[in-house]
């Protein structure tokens, strides 16, 4: 399975060589001090939010943004984790008077209907719930793993020249249709393969239609031109197979039986 890791585009081509490494290994603040911060053990990946997220990395207009392809058949399963979010947006409405006994020990009934307290109970024990990674990519798109993604599970680095896209009519759009995303498991509902379609442009164009960059909705004929031209664009764009590639074309070559992060 491709998941994705959104960020600043020095971080990502570092990235072929030095792996992803989460904020506890780089010492970096989080990204997220508006809501809850993210578990600074974890690399946060997601199958349809890279562009949002590589937006979301740094406030500086017209910098290169970093999207980061990993191939989870090269990780090491034991380092998967579900997001925080699905975990507190999924229990909202929770049964308290049959809660089971991992409810009390992680702080839920001392939390109440607090959402930010929630979600920090379940951040802080994410490790109780790791065989629900699947489920948390199945139901909203993001999932994370511990530590350290191994540069030898990245396929590909997209580096995106915010300044040099914004220059056409294809490079503006695709930038503002990646802004409005609200990170929900309604929206990842709703919406989510409109992302993951977006997700799909950045690295190749080939298959990509109209259609799906509008899905569920119908595409509109003031729209088209507009999608046609996101699809047409690849000034700015810049593609770099990492070293995980070669492992997935040539498997026998390069048999890892684990990839320990």
């Amino acid at each position: 399975m491709k998941l994705y890791h959104g960020t600043t585009g020095a971080v990502a081509a570092r990235a072929l060589i030095q792996g992803l490494r989460s904020r506890s290994m780089t010492g970096k603040p989080s990204n997220w001090t508006h809501t809850v911060e993210s578990n600074t053990d974890h690399v946060y990946l997601t199958n349809a939010y890279a562009l949002y997220f590589a937006l979301n990395a740094t406030d500086e207009p017209g910098n290169v943004l970093g999207i980061v392809e990993v191939e989870t058949d090269l990780l090491d399963e034991r380092h998967m984790l579900p997001d925080e979010d699905v975990l507190e947006q999924s229990t909202r409405g929770f049964d308290r008077d049959n809660a089971p006994d991992w409810w009390y020990l992680i702080g839920l009934s001392e939390a109440g209907d607090d959402m930010i307290k929630r979600t920090q109970c379940f951040r802080d024990f994410l490790h109780l719930f790791q065989d629900m990674w699947q489920k948390s990519i199945d139901a909203m798109g993001t999932a994370g793993y511990r530590f350290m993604v191994p540069s030898r599970a990245i396929t590909r680095v997209a580096l995106l020249d915010t300044a040099r896209m914004r220059k056409g009519l294809g490079g503006r759009a695709l930038i503002v249709s990646a802004l409005d995303p609200t990170i929900s498991l309604m929206n990842y509902l709703v919406v989510g393969a409109k992302y993951r379609a977006l997700t799909q442009l950045v690295f190749d164009a080939d298959g990509v239609t109209p259609e799906m960059l509008t899905a569920p909705f119908p595409v509109q004929d003031i729209q088209r031109e507009v999608l046609q031209a996101m699809i047409a664009m690849r000034d700015g764009i810049r593609v770099i197979d990492g070293p995980g590639a070669l492992s997935c074309a040539m498997p026998e070559m390069m048999p890892f039986e684990r990839v320990d992060g």
